[in-house]
């Protein structure tokens, strides 16, 4: 099974929040209007997550939605 990574700009997110509507499971809006990304790691200028493939098509719809294309899905291990 492959292994991904979701990569979050937390500091570039304007706040549009589809996200939120698509995967509220895993994305909340915050006080500052900001999204956060519900058991990430800050790593440098990012919030990172690992994810297995069972929730990769939603997240990357999640990804897809924001409109200033601060979230990224990459894949980081696969099995074989």
């Amino acid at each position: 099974m492959a292994k991904y990574k979701v990569i979050y700009d937390r500091q570039n997110c304007i706040g549009a929040v589809q996200y939120v509507a698509v995967m509220p499971e895993f994305w909340t809006l915050d006080k500052d209007g900001k999204a956060n990304l519900k058991g990430s790691k800050k790593n440098g200028g990012t919030w990172e997550l690992d994810l297995d493939e069972t929730l990769l098509q939603k997240m990357k719809d999640a990804a897809a939605s924001c409109p200033v294309n601060v979230i990224h899905v990459e894949e980081t291990k696969k099995n074989f």
